[in-house]
């Protein structure tokens, strides 16, 4: 078991190895942007991780970041697996922390 630590949340959980970080933020309930669902194909699952924790993840896949973007520390969060415990920092992540359902809206009779 691992834990991952998702800041500034200051929420932790306790996963398999081999979970990506996806997996683990949406178990710990942090919300992590991911239109693609995991898919690795649109690169808004971004986050950072500081140094001493890059070999505590698998970060492989379809979707490349950018050479100054993985020196930084930023791995595809659905594409991470945790290999052992780290830190996430979601600081510049940007998530809707208050998100709205569309309830009502214009509609016809059709007879």
């Amino acid at each position: 078991m691992a834990e991952v630590v998702f800041y500034p949340h200051n929420k932790s959980i306790n996963v398999k190895e081999g979970t990506t970080i996806l997996e683990a933020a949406r178990s710990a309930g942090v919300i992590i942007e991911s239109p693609c669902n995991g898919a690795g194909t649109c690169g808004k699952c971004k986050v950072r991780l500081e140094r001493e924790f890059l070999q505590n993840v698998l970060a492989k896949g379809k979707h490349c970041l950018l050479e100054e973007e993985e020196k930084l520390g930023y791995v595809l969060a659905c594409e991470a697996q945790i290999t052992g415990d780290i830190k996430v920092d979601l600081s510049e992540n940007k998530q809707n922390t208050t998100l709205k359902i569309l309830s009502k809206g214009q509609s016809f009779d059709i007879a």
